[in-house]
């Protein structure tokens, strides 16, 4: 093998991850453009889901990215944890009583 063939090999490998890191956040792309088409201002239990979708998407897509021979890596085991925080911290947004679990969040 030259170093061409070795190149072009890397090309389609590279080009492989990026289509699949795309599929993976095709999910957080579609439930952020839900969000602001449907803008539901009065709190229930529809808008706080629809509120919530776009940061579990996006949990969902640091949990399947990082994944390390099943286990999360701990950066990310980190990051899933925060994200997991904000959607919590969002679905409390909804909701005016309960602003100060917000803030805690």
């Amino acid at each position: 093998m030259d170093i061409l063939e070795l190149d072009a090999q890397y090309k389609r490998r590279v080009a492989g991850n990026k289509r699949t890191m795309l599929l993976r956040l095709l999910p957080f792309v579609v439930s952020c453009i839900i969000y602001f088409v449907l803008l539901l201002p009065e709190p229930s239990l529809k808008s706080t889901v629809i509120k919530c979708l776009p940061t579990f998407s996006l949990a969902f897509f640091v949990a399947t990215q990082s994944k390390n021979g099943g286990n999360l890596k701990l950066y990310s085991r980190w990051i899933f944890i925060g994200l997991l925080f904000a959607c919590v911290g969002d679905a409390c947004l909804v909701w005016p009583e309960f602003f100060l679990a917000d803030s805690a969040c």
